[in-house]
């Protein structure tokens, strides 16, 4: 849950930077599963121990999949689905990992599914996307966005 402090133990596997945050990718004991956490919010309360010595476990996934998969599926009031031109290799490269999660659609084109904790966050993400977007099934995000570009567009008439 948001804002509750927590205790774990964990098997550290990697640090990663995501361009904007440092990221520690960790199997967390008492979960049984592999877990992410913002380096940002770990708290030596009362202190960081050493534990007993362990091997190494195999991740299911590489580690920069495992923390962008951490980042972008935590539950966002606001979600879009945009269709953009390029294939998935071209908009890997073009678009920083944390925006989202992009999928193919088809040889030209990928989904990119991003999401916020508000319209104004969404419409920033977006703003990373190269070239013009369509919508595609974000019938909830459209109205906020449309009030976002409003919201821009008179402060420019």
């Amino acid at each position: 849950m948001r804002g509750t402090i927590t205790s774990r133990t964990v098997e550290p596997m990697r640090l990663m930077h995501t361009g904007r945050r440092w990221y520690l990718a960790a199997w967390d004991i008492a979960r049984n599963d592999w877990r992410t956490f913002r380096v940002d919010r770990i708290e030596a309360q009362p202190r960081l121990t050493e534990g007993p010595r362990f091997i190494p476990r195999q991740p299911p996934v590489d580690s920069a999949t495992l923390v962008q998969r951490s980042i972008t599926s935590w539950p966002q009031p606001l979600r879009a689905r945009v269709k953009l031109r390029g294939t998935l290799a071209e908009l890997r490269r073009q678009l920083p990992s944390w925006v989202g999660t992009l999928e193919t659609l088809d040889g030209e084109h990928c989904a990119l599914t991003v999401g916020g904790d508000s319209a104004e966050m969404l419409a920033g993400l977006l703003l990373y996307c190269p070239g013009d977007f369509a919508l595609l099934d974000s019938a909830d995000a459209a109205k906020p966005l449309r009030n976002v570009a409003e919201r821009l567009l008179r402060t420019i008439a």
